[in-house]
């Protein structure tokens, strides 16, 4: 699931913020493989994905119960945070 909004409607700033979430129940496998696709680091194409690919995308089966609740933040090509 990804929810967009700008920070221009909470603080009538003359300058949007877009921030993007990738949330799911785990948050380590469909989460990080969207970001991943959202930063680039994996190709979008009709070609499905490798599981030497797949493995390789950051935190992609790596977190824990304890990472739970926290947002792992990255800026994204435009200056986006996600």
């Amino acid at each position: 699931m990804k929810l967009m909004f700008t920070l221009n409607q909470l603080n009538n700033s003359k300058d949007d913020i877009v921030i993007y979430i990738y949330n799911d129940y785990g948050g380590t496998h469909t989460t990080a493989l969207a970001a991943a696709y959202h930063l680039k680091e994996i190709s979008q194409s009709e070609r499905e994905l490798t599981k030497e690919e797949i493995l390789s995308v950051n935190y992609f089966n790596k977190l824990t119960k304890k990472d739970f609740g926290n947002i792992i933040f990255h800026l994204d090509y435009y200056g986006h945070l996600i």
